[in-house]
């Protein structure tokens, strides 16, 4: 059996179940962790800011008013769901 190479994700996407009970706990996990890489200030939220750096280091290129969108965005989904 050949070893996979590491591919840089998160270390506990090597080590989720493949049982639906094992797999919720574990998505959290990877969230939280892009979560606390992108929470630059680590004050819990991820603010306009902060999401403009994400989307540039991933080569996309937001005005302000598509960041602010995606932002507002985000948050009724989280309303949502509460």
């Amino acid at each position: 059996m050949r070893a996979r190479p590491h591919t840089g994700a998160p270390s506990s996407s090597r080590t989720c179940g493949a049982s639906r009970r094992h797999r919720a706990p574990c998505v959290r996990r990877r969230f939280r962790e892009i979560f606390n890489l992108v929470d630059l200030d680590k004050g819990g939220t991820i603010d306009k800011e902060e999401l403009k750096q994400l989307m540039n280091t991933l080569g996309l290129k937001p005005s302000q008013v598509r960041a602010h969108a995606g932002l507002q965005t985000a948050r009724r989904s989280l309303l949502e769901k509460r």
